[in-house]
């Protein structure tokens, strides 16, 4: 048995183990240089798309109970609501005509009548379906309502509108040129015939500047299967920018947010050609493509890509040189020592 009392031997580190663990220090660091490019760093970005129908969620963040969604849209030729609603008139020599309704279809009885539409407001949480038939040059509007959504409609005195509802009964009435008021509920559809649009400046009838959750510019077709359903692009031109990016949408492309969220559409016009939308939000992946589960083009920004490519290439290139050297002496000196 060894001394209890002799003192311990305590070894000094070896230029070996010296080198070794400096050298291991810069690749751990050269290592947590690269591994930055596999975390997501969301940056504000901007677009601007053209398409035939855009569906999103109306954020409660307007700070508003009720956002003003449809404005001033002048000299309707008709309007068709389909849902669960109540027309609300001011005819002439009459109380206030109350008319709960399945279907009703409002339209001007003479050639002198005139319909304006004055605003639609609607609540927030509202998941809006907006599409744009150029065949018919009509405004189709879904709405899925958490709570009632209220439509005025201004009129000349002395107009009449026809009244038509889904038992097919037809009733005119003459207002008085005050507004008339409809109450929408539940899951409704809004049919718009239109002025013309070559004719007519459309910028103020949509609303802008709200903020706004899920944005997306698709339809869904049936395919002939019972309860089954296929999502068609709508899109025809867009810009994505971000980063001092930016990325080109084609025809019929998806655009795809991966990790982060449309927030804010700025703008809303319908023109013949469809909705110009520009809008804004938050992400770190955006792409684009034809099929949405493979998209061709995309823009990913990660902590890497912050850092300017000269500094991390000099940066990899100086750790990768030192760890090298001390690599090779590392190794001259096992030889050294097993000699």
């Amino acid at each position: 048995m060894g001394n209890p009392n002799q003192p311990k031997v305590t070894r000094k580190p070896t230029k070996i183990s010296r080198k070794l663990f400096t050298g291991l220090v810069f690749a751990g660091i050269a290592f947590g240089i690269l591994s930055l490019a596999y975390i997501p760093y969301p940056k504000p970005f901007e677009g601007e798309v053209t398409a035939e129908q855009l569906n999103f969620q109306v954020s409660d963040s307007t700070n508003t109970e009720f956002l003003s969604f449809l404005n001033s849209i002048r000299k309707l030729q008709n309007l068709e609501i389909i849902g669960p609603h109540k027309l609300n008139l001011n005819c002439v020599n009459q109380t206030t005509t109350q008319i709960a309704s399945e279907v009703s279809t409002i339209q001007p009885a003479t050639d002198n009548s005139r319909i304006d539409l004055t605003q639609l407001k609607i609540p927030a949480d509202t998941i809006v379906q907006l599409g744009y038939n150029d065949s018919l040059n009509q405004l189709d509007l879904r709405l899925n309502l958490p709570e009632i959504a209220s439509l005025e409609l201004a009129t000349d005195t002395n107009t009449s509108l026809d009244l038509m509802t889904e038992d097919g009964s037809t009733s005119t009435c003459e207002v008085d040129g005050s507004f008339q008021q409809i109450e929408i509920a539940d899951e409704s559809e809004l049919y718009l015939a239109l002025p013309s649009l070559e004719k007519t400046n459309t910028e103020r009838w949509i609303w802008s500047d709200f903020g706004i959750s899920k944005l997306s510019f698709f339809r869904l077709r049936e395919t002939g299967i019972v309860g089954e359903e296929q999502k068609i692009s709508t899109l025809q031109t867009g810009k994505i920018r971000i980063d001092n990016q930016t990325l080109e949408l084609k025809p019929q492309q998806f655009l795809i947010i991966d990790r982060g969220n449309i927030d804010c559409i700025r703008r809303v016009q319908l023109l013949k050609d469809g909705f110009t939308v520009s809008f804004r939000g938050k992400a770190s992946k955006i792409s684009a493509g034809i099929d949405e589960t493979f998209p061709v083009e995309t823009i990913e920004i990660n902590y890497l890509s912050q850092i300017p490519p000269q500094i991390v290439a000099t940066l990899l290139s100086f750790i990768g040189a030192f760890v090298g050297y001390l690599v090779s002496a590392f190794l001259a000196d096992s030889d050294r020592k097993s000699n």
